[in-house]
C-alpha cells in the first residue's frame, strides 16, 4: 500500500506541475475533481499489482507531501503549511482545512471581482488531508516588511487599505437577506481567545452578542450579564475580513523613478523613495457579514503593543472601517472576564 501511494502521489504531482507549467493561472479544478475519483482506484490497482510482499525502494518517486515540502515553505503552523509551487501558485496543505476559507474566496471572487485576493485554483482531498491551490501574489507580508518602512510608505499602505476596505464594505446586502455569518456556510466565528463557532445561523445582532458573551461549560455571572447589557444590538451590517493584521497583507516594493527636480547643491536628479503596493489580502477564513464595528474591534484586539508592529494601530484604515472605541472597550472587558 505504501509503495502504491508513493507512485500514485508522484503521478498526481507530475500532472499538477505539468498543467501549471503551461499556464500558472490555469483552472485546475477539473483535474482535482478527476483525481478525487481516480486516485483511490489507482492506489488500489497498484497495490494489487505489487502483491503483499512488495517493498518500497529508495528510487521510487517522492510522495506528494515530500515533494511539496521540497519547495519554499511560506507559512507553517502545526499540521497546516503553505508552500510555493511556483512564482504564481501556492498550495495550502492541512489536516484541518477550514472550508470557509475556500468558500469565502470563491464567493468574493464572484461578488467583488476587483478585490486583490488569492484566486481558488482547486482543492484535492484524500482522507483528512486537503491541498488547497491558490494564486500567489507578488511580494512579502506587511508584517515582515513593516520595520523597514518609513512614515510615508506606511501612510501609503494605509491609503491603499482604505480604498480596498471601502470597496469591500460598499457591497450591497443580498436580496435574500443575511445573518451575521460566513458568506456561504452561514456560521459565525470568533477565533481569538479560544476557537468558537456558532452551532447554527445567527440572524440578528442581539443573537451575535449573546454568542460573544457565552463561554461553553461556564456559568453566566452577573458581571457577564452586565457587560452584555452594555452591547448595542443595532449596528449596520457590512462585508468584513475579520482578521486585519499585517501578516495577512501582501506588499511589494518598487524603485521610484528619478524626479525632474535636481539637487540644489550637486545638480543631480533626486531619486524618489521606493513605492509600496498592497498586492493582496489573504486568509479569509473568518470573513463574512458582521456588524460595522467588528473589523475595527478585531483589528485592534489583534494588534501588538510591543515589538516592530507596535505602531501598526496608528495606520489602520479607519477612514474605511471606522473607529469604535466603546465597542472595543466592551470587547476588551469581556475578554478579561472570559479569559
Amino acid at each position: 500500500m505504501e509503495k502504491a501511494r508513493i507512485i500514485a502521489n508522484g503521478i498526481t504531482l507530475n500532472q499538477l506541475k505539468s498543467l501549471l507549467g503551461q499556464d500558472s493561472a490555469a483552472d485546475i479544478s477539473g483535474l482535482l475533481e478527476q483525481e478525487a475519483v481516480s486516485y483511490p482506484i489507482r492506489v488500489q490497482g497498484l497495490t494489487k499489482s505489487f502483491g503483499p510482499t512488495e517493498k518500497t525502494i529508495s528510487s521510487d518517486p517522492p510522495t506528494l507531501n515530500q515533494a511539496i515540502r521540497g519547495e519554499e515553505v511560506l507559512f507553517e503552523l502545526y499540521s497546516t503549511f503553505v508552500v510555493a509551487i511556483s512564482s504564481n501558485v501556492v498550495v495550502k496543505v492541512s489536516d484541518t482545512l477550514d472550508h470557509d476559507h475556500i468558500d469565502n474566496i470563491r464567493y468574493l471572487s464572484i461578488h467583488v471581482p476587483n478585490l486583490p485576493i488569492p484566486h481558488n485554483l482547486g482543492v484535492l482531498q484524500n482522507g483528512n488531508r486537503s491541498w488547497f491551490f491558490m494564486t500567489r501574489a507578488q511580494g512579502v507580508t506587511l508584517e515582515s516588511a513593516w520595520s523597514d518602512l518609513d512614515i510615508s510608505q506606511k501612510r501609503s499602505v494605509q491609503e491603499q487599505l482604505n480604498s480596498i476596505f471601502r470597496t469591500l464594505r460598499s457591497q450591497p446586502l443580498p436580496e435574500s437577506g443575511i445573518g451575521l455569518e460566513s458568506f456561504v456556510s452561514g456560521l459565525c466565528k470568533d477565533m481569538r481567545r479560544m476557537p468558537r463557532v456558532s452551532s447554527g445561523p445567527i440572524r440578528i445582532e442581539a443573537e451575535f452578542n449573546d454568542f460573544l458573551v457565552r463561554e461553553p461549560h461556564r456559568t453566566e455571572t452577573s458581571w457577564i450579564r452586565m457587560i452584555r447589557s452594555f452591547m448595542s444590538d443595532d449596528h449596520r451590517i457590512f462585508m468584513t475580513h475579520g482578521d486585519l493584521h499585517p501578516r495577512n497583507i501582501i506588499v511589494c516594493m518598487a524603485d521610484g523613478n528619478q524626479s525632474d527636480k535636481a539637487d540644489g547643491e550637486t545638480g543631480v536628479p533626486q531619486k524618489k523613495d521606493k513605492s509600496i503596493q498592497v498586492s493582496s489580502i489573504i486568509d479569509w477564513e473568518t470573513a463574512g457579514w458582521y456588524p460595522e464595528s467588528w473589523e475595527f474591534v478585531k483589528a485592534v484586539s489583534l494588534a501588538s503593543q510591543r515589538g516592530p508592529l507596535r505602531d501598526w494601530i496608528g495606520f489602520l484604515p479607519t477612514d474605511a472601517i471606522g473607529q469604535y472605541p466603546v465597542e472595543y472597550s466592551i470587547d476588551n472587558l469581556l475578554a478579561q472576564w472570559l479569559g
